[in-house]
């Protein structure tokens, strides 16, 4: 295992929680830890919790008395602590509060209930060290119960304990300690070091209904085997995670945390999910459910999309497919009859009753080049087949083109998008139902090619010539969408075709009747925006007088038809006017202000570039969004935010954001066409915001802002590490088992890039790839073509 070295202005993740390899989680009450290495109140080297926001907050550190002065505060230790190890459920830090004394300490969270630690002294002065060693608890708790953390016995025992909410805290220590004299509870050992001489105590710290019930485990748990526990910890991450030797150490760091953080999303199964899942965040704010089953838990907490298991696929290394095939088999599990499939089922039942993205197949596909499983393929393709056909019923493709639409804005899996967002500014709130989208046509097209492999595979004849239809007509339908004045794919209205700019047709403040003679052509829907003068919703009812596409002579909007929020209502018509003859609004103020125009069909963002990932674009036709769009209208200090850079001035901040995520898709896009060096110069954008923000506030966030690389959204997200499988995938690394490595083309990047994975050790340079496997042998590639290297 590579040993560490991290200061506190070094990228650091130190959060800590229970792993749900080595231990079952509880997904309604699970215990999650943060260990600080600065600062507090006081300052101290502390490890911290909410329980779940059951606390107000509860501190647990060390503190060292010595002829009468008492050493707390790290910075004023005579060597302040370093990271040695940083995994999901063990930390270990050293350091020195005396100039002699040498201090290891090593956190481990043993399950969702209990955390531990142990502190080794060591002596390393000619002459006897003593000093007196407490361990500090600081509990500000919530509930009528409540009570901070005290010195008390159970026995003959002196532990701390605390109550807040329905948890019992009990802190056991070894070494029979006793109640410190100082203002902060703790338990007090005195220690006496001989020269070269060395000692250990051990903590634990459990929380659970009852006060017996907490010292118990906690007792039980430094009664277990702490080395033991430590080997077994080290086997399973020498087993699981690769390490990256970059010549960067931020960029090593970074990449280790990411890995880490994936490996503690991982989570125990639950609910109708048969096989592990995971979460989207693990903080100390999280873990604990109020019904007590985890049905009311934040959107974090209450499920997964394909298309967050799709991204987390790629972070997890060799080792970790069978969970990225358990997810696809519980999306599965919640299938209906062969055909829908939820679009976040969660571990407490949760439905959202909204079709998955369609990427199922294509994660199926990456999984099945690690499993090699024929078997299990064949049992998953028929339901895959179902699915991509569910798609395409007239639910989804409500014209029956073959080009389908979203149902809801929560089904892209991209936040902030203009045509769709209901409130941000300059947002159009437009229904996805009325829209044929390119990202929608570019999964789907993506999926037929993976099914289309599986067919193959499985001679399954009928369906590959399905298949190649499908994916014939949502190529075709996708290139009908390039608009060169753009150069650009752009949205398409799902009854007329059309992809039109937007137009302000007219404006008018607080209720009555407007007299209009506005003719459209071709037909259009209309937008209707409200901005209301004191913030407030309304019950605001529209009608709308004139001729429709539909036949129609009016649309009524009524008030719980408008979207609402700050003040401002958003609703975009059924029908498609050819003619606006009268507007007649009701329970508007005076003060109000409704404004109508059509909708902006040419609005861009990053989604509309997903057909380059999918490979549906000709080389020359990529070039051009490449050169033209991507990297002109697009690129930014920190990577490809949500909407282009001549946006900006009329929309909300939130457009500025990075999605390292879809970013990943229009990298891999990159290097499907051979644009490598851009691929290279991408990914180092991602990775300075990675680093930026974990150097910074010691997290991850779900988006970084492009021009600054300010994180923002929720911390510890999934959607905020590191690209790491798509740096290995850049580099040549096509896939890693641990039976197997596939290697196709040299390190493009400026510097060599080393890896290393259960003894066998890979060097990527620039126009080699040399392999030293841990039986002596060494394999040297000096050509980009494709190779298979089997591993011992």
């Amino acid at each position: 295992m590579r040993e560490w070295n991290l200061k506190t202005n070094d990228p650091l993740h130190l959060i800590i929680a229970a792993d749900a390899q080595l231990t079952e989680l509880d997904y309604a009450n699970d215990h999650i830890w943060e260990l600080s290495l600065v600062g507090g109140d006081p300052a101290a080297l502390a490890l911290q919790t909410s329980y779940g926001l059951r606390a107000r907050s509860m501190r647990l550190f060390p503190q060292f008395l010595s002829q009468g002065y008492t050493l707390r505060d790290p910075q004023n230790f005579f060597l302040p602590p370093v990271v040695k190890r940083n995994d999901s459920n063990f930390i270990e830090v050293c350091f020195s509060p005396f100039a002699e004394v040498n201090v290891q300490y090593e956190i481990w969270a043993a399950s969702s209930h209990v955390l531990a630690g142990r502190f080794t002294f060591i002596n390393q002065n000619n002459h006897t060290a003593d000093f007196d060693f407490e361990l500090t608890g600081l509990l500000n708790p919530l509930g009528r119960e409540g009570r901070s953390m005290s010195v008390s016995q159970v026995g003959i025992n002196h532990v701390l304990s605390g109550a807040s909410e329905d948890l019992q805290l009990v802190c056991f220590m070894t070494g029979g300690p006793g109640a410190n004299n100082s203002p902060l509870p703790g338990l007090s050992l005195k220690i006496e070091l001989e020269p070269g001489g060395a000692r250990q105590i051990t903590w634990a710290l459990a929380a659970l209904a009852s006060t017996q019930e907490s010292f118990d485990l906690a007792r039980l748990t430094t009664a277990r085997e702490w080395e033991a526990e430590k080997t077994r910890i080290e086997l399973l991450n020498a087993s699981r995670q690769i390490e990256i030797h970059t010549g960067d150490a931020d960029w090593d760091a970074a990449l280790a945390i990411t890995q880490k953080i994936a490996a503690g999303l991982v989570y125990s199964p639950g609910g109708d999910l048969p096989h592990p899942s995971f979460v989207l965040a693990r903080t100390p704010e999280q873990g604990y459910s109020l019904l007590g089953d985890g049905s009311d838990y934040s959107h974090l907490w209450n499920g997964q999309t394909v298309l967050d298991a799709w991204y987390l696929s790629s972070l997890l290394s060799p080792g970790m497919e069978q969970f990225a095939a358990g997810w696809i088999e519980n999306f599965i599990a919640v299938q209906q009859h062969y055909g829908s499939i939820d679009w976040k089922p969660g571990m407490a039942r949760q439905r959202s009753k909204r079709l998955a993205q369609p990427l199922l197949a294509t994660l199926t596909w990456r999984v099945y080049e690690y499993l090699e499983d024929d078997t299990w393929l064949e049992r998953i393709y028929p339901r895959l087949m179902g699915f991509i056909k569910t798609w395409f019923n007239s639910q989804n493709d409500s014209d029956q083109d073959g080009f389908p639409e979203w149902q809801h804005p929560y089904q892209i899996g991209l936040d902030a998008i203009p045509l769709y967002h209901s409130w941000l500014p300059g947002s159009q709130g437009v229904d996805p139902r009325a829209v044929e989208s390119p990202a929608l046509a570019a999964f789907l097209f993506s999926e037929c090619q993976s099914l289309s492999r599986m067919a193959a595979l499985l001679n399954k004849v009928v369906d590959q010539t399905w298949l190649k239809q499908i994916s014939n007509r949502l190529r075709e339908l996708v290139e009908s969408q390039w608009d060169s004045t753009f150069n650009s794919y752009l949205y398409r209205d799902t009854v007329t075709h059309q992809h039109l700019p937007g137009v302000s047709l007219f404006s008018f403040r607080g209720s009555g009747k407007q007299t209009l003679d506005y003719s459209l052509e071709p037909a259009q829907r209309l937008l209707v925006r409200i901005k209301t003068s004191d913030e407030k919703t309304r019950q605001t009812h529209i009608t709308i007088h004139g001729q429709t596409l539909q036949d129609a002579q009016s649309e009524e909007v009524l008030p719980r038809q408008i979207h609402w929020l700050y003040g401002e209502g958003r609703y975009s018509t059924r029908n498609h006017f050819t003619r606006v003859d009268e507007v007649i609004v009701r329970q508007a103020q005076a003060g109000d202000t409704c404004t109508i125009e059509t909708i902006d069909f040419t609005s861009q963002d990053i989604s509309l570039l997903l057909p380059l990932w999918a490979g549906i674009p000709s080389a020359e036709r990529a070039r051009e969004l490449i050169v033209k769009t991507i990297l002109q209208e697009y690129l930014q200090p920190y990577g490809l935010p949500v909407c282009p850079t001549r946006l900006w001035p009329v929309l909300d901040d939130s457009t500025h954001h990075v999605s390292l995520l879809w970013n990943q898709m229009i990298v891999e896009g990159l290097l499907a066409y051979g644009y490598r060096q851009e691929a290279v110069m991408l990914i180092g954008r991602m990775m300075q915001a990675v680093i930026l923000s974990l150097k910074s506030s010691h997290q991850v966030s779900t988006c970084y802002h492009a021009a600054t690389g300010r994180g923002s959204g929720d911390r510890g997200s999934l959607q905020g590490l590191a690209p790491l499988g798509l740096l290995l995938q850049t580099i040549g690394l096509r896939l890693l088992t641990t039976k197997k490595a596939v290697i196709e083309g040299f390190n493009p990047f400026p510097w060599p890039i080393n890896v290393q994975y259960r003894g066998t050790k890979i060097y990527f340079e620039s126009q080699s790839t040399r392999f030293e496997l841990p039986n002596g042998h060494v394999v040297t590639i000096v050509d980009s073509k494709r190779h298979v290297i089997r591993l011992p």
